[in-house]
């Protein structure tokens, strides 16, 4: 009876070795290995896949310290079906803060961790826009909340009217106008979910923050 279990898990262990091998990643390479925050690049993994009946699946990728693991998926099936493919995921990195990331794509197989390549580093600098560095004069400007939903408060305690504009993700100017002191609100109703810089011209410099809209 003993030696019928252990042959039992040795099987099952053999198997899913056998099926492991039968996915796996081969090379991976970035569209660019420096970006801005603001920006985007395009991580490209190549893999290999021994059935080709399988389904392949999605890709995502998470962000711990310094470095990015990027997960590509398949699913097995009962029967393994020849021949030999390479499949590519493509996986956008974006929305990510400044600093210097380890990239890393990772095979999974049912779920299950296979193989790992490294990808490089990427570096990431602080998004400029227009390419006017933020003002040593933040403190002057309060906003919130962040995220917001519906209105931005903007508090400008610099005593002026200074102008004032929001741009998507992808560099689009979305909303402008000109801030008087004191308390401003900013109407974002119209804006879909997702990521913004709003910027004040302060003389020769401007300041720019983040701004997140659910």
């Amino acid at each position: 009876m003993k030696k019928t279990i252990t042959l039992f898990y040795v099987l099952i262990f053999a198997s899913f070795m056998a099926k492991s091998q039968n996915f796996s990643v081969t090379s991976g390479s970035l569209g660019s290995s420096t970006i801005r925050a603001c920006d985007s690049t395009l991580a490209t993994i190549t893999t290999f896949l021994g059935c080709i009946n399988w389904t392949m699946g999605p890709s995502s990728f998470a962000v711990s310290g310094n470095t990015i693991d990027i997960r590509v998926d398949y699913t097995s099936s009962f029967i393994c079906a020849g021949a030999i493919s390479n499949p590519v995921f493509t996986e956008m990195l974006s929305n990510l803060t400044a600093g210097t990331y380890n990239v890393n794509a990772t095979a999974f197989l049912d779920n299950v961790r296979g193989n790992s390549v490294g990808m490089g580093t990427l570096t990431v600098n602080s998004c400029i826009i227009s390419g006017i560095e933020n003002s040593d004069n933040e403190t002057d400007l309060e906003v919130y909340p962040n995220p917001a939903k519906d209105f931005v408060t903007v508090d400008n305690f610099t005593g002026k009217q200074l102008r004032y504009q929001v741009f998507d993700i992808g560099g689009r100017e979305v909303i402008s106008g000109v801030a008087k002191a004191k308390t401003n609100t900013l109407d974002v109703r119209n804006l879909d979910s997702g990521i913004y810089f709003l910027k004040y011209q302060l003389k020769n410099q401007a300041l720019v923050q983040k701004l997140i809209v659910r």
